[in-house]
């Protein structure tokens, strides 16, 4: 009975969280900057004090991308913002298909970019890492944006952006990232799952205990990358170098890390292609709690874990105290599904919100799978093997 009680807890916590989270989610965020389509006459004038120096550096790391590389020069070229405010800094990670060539052909569309290469490979500085700080170093602009190599943008993104680090105090913001999920359920349950981690990390911002974000839309000052030192401590770890800045800059300017509630910014990316990339992914992302130096992020992924491994353990008393049991998960599963709908609808997805049940049922095995596989495992990124340190 005591361990039905602690289990109890766990879940009701949990639930509550969630609920938290929408609350953060719909009004704490609620009164960002939502900019639409900018006038670039009003731009001008708006910028028209730094006009005569590149404001953005856009910084993107490819490695045998050639296939979706197409698609995010194309949004590239449709960006509203004049190309004098900004700039693409591409780096070049050892790519062994045509991904070159092609970022070499889009410089005549994008004749503000510049071509970047990885010296070389070590499995002592994260390669990801090692070319974004390279890429800082030559970069011009005031503000580092990064995507990846497999997004696309939305027109007003640059513009966006500019407006809002213009009239916000922040040195840095994470800004929403959807997954494009086509007509079936490997992708769709990628999408659902991938937008609760959107969510919990913009709440997690809101509430100013930023936790998670993603590297495939975030903005930060390049004086404050430089002030904190980079990715000096975490250079070693193959991932995080969206997370792990953020908690180092969050350290020392915690008011300064902010969320971009809006979906002139939102950014698509591409689901995993098969298990075994997807396998690899989470088992990557997994991995990475562990080294967190933020305390709280390493707890909330603790917690997170617990409440899920106690979904699980439900199943003993689920003759012996039936009706406890599903009143708990069904706290549990109102909670969530409140959550993941409204995350859903701005991201323009609301129509999987059907498959939050089948998540519900899911995601407690898959989590503790996770947590538990990252422990022992090695994993796979681009084509390389890394050891989990």
């Amino acid at each position: 009975m005591f361990f039905l009680v602690v289990i109890a807890l766990f879940l009701v916590a949990y639930a509550i969280m969630m609920l938290y989270f929408s609350w953060a989610w719909e009004y704490l965020l609620s009164h960002e900057l939502l900019v639409c389509r900018i006038d670039k006459e009003e731009l001008d004038r708006l910028l028209s004090k730094e006009s005569a120096e590149k404001l953005l550096s856009v910084v993107v790391v490819f490695r045998n991308e050639a296939k979706n590389l197409p698609k995010l020069i194309t949004t590239f070229v449709q960006q509203d913002l004049p190309q004098k405010y900004w700039e693409i800094l591409w780096i070049d990670d050892f790519s062994e298909d045509e991904s070159l060539e092609i970022v070499k052909e889009a410089q005549s569309f994008l004749p503000n970019s510049c071509i970047l290469r990885n010296d070389k490979f070590s499995h002592i500085f994260s390669p990801k890492k090692r070319a974004i700080t390279h890429a800082i170093s030559m970069a011009k602009g005031k503000w580092i944006v990064c995507t990846d190599a497999d997004c696309q943008v939305p027109i007003s993104w640059l513009s966006a952006i500019l407006v809002y680090l213009k009239q916000s105090d922040a040195y840095f913001v994470s800004m929403p990232v959807h997954i494009f999920a086509e007509d079936n359920f490997f992708q769709q349950w990628q999408a659902v799952e991938f937008a609760g981690l959107i969510g919990a990390g913009a709440a997690c911002i809101a509430l100013h205990k930023p936790t998670m974000c993603n590297g495939a839309n975030i903005a930060y000052k390049k004086s404050i990358f430089e002030q904190v030192g980079g990715f000096t401590g975490s250079e070693h770890i193959p991932s995080g170098d969206d997370e792990f800045l953020m908690h180092k800059i969050a350290t020392q300017f915690p008011l300064r890390v902010q969320f971009f509630k809006s979906q002139a910014v939102l950014v698509s990316t591409q689901a995993n292609e098969n298990w075994k990339q997807f396998f690899h992914q989470r088992k990557r992302w997994a991995s990475k709690w562990e080294h967190y130096q933020n305390s709280f992020a390493k707890m909330l992924a603790l917690f997170i874990f617990l409440a899920n491994f106690s979904a699980l353990m439900l199943s003993f008393w689920i003759f012996e105290k039936t009706w406890v049991v599903l009143g708990l998960l069904a706290f549990k599963l109102t909670a969530e599904f409140i959550f993941l709908s409204i995350v859903l609808h701005f991201l323009r997805q609301k129509r999987l919100a059907y498959w939050i049940p089948i998540l519900f049922v899911l995601y407690p095995i898959y989590a503790v799978f996770f947590a538990l596989i990252s422990r022992i495992k090695n994993y796979e990124w681009k084509n390389r093997h890394y050891e989990r340190t």
